[in-house]
């Protein structure tokens, strides 16, 4: 999938990362993701001719020891 400039590609909802929705790869990411609606064009920014991604995270997902977000 080319995203393009990112604005009509849903972060979480679209068919973009390996050609499956990131929700879907990712459960626990998208759980605790505050805005789930966002775009690709709201996670990061061009800097320099490259992208770097900007994800404001609730909590921080590795503070459980375990390298995840899961809350157990």
């Amino acid at each position: 999938m080319k995203l393009g400039d990112g604005e009509e590609t849903m972060f979480g909802l679209d068919n973009w990362v390996n050609g499956q929705q990131p929700k879907r790869q990712f459960p626990s990411l998208f759980m605790v993701a505050r805005n789930k609606l966002r775009r690709v064009v709201d996670e990061g920014l061009w800097e320099d001719d490259q992208w770097s991604w900007c994800i404001n995270w609730p909590r921080d997902c590795f503070s459980n020891g375990k390298g995840n977000c899961d809350a157990s």
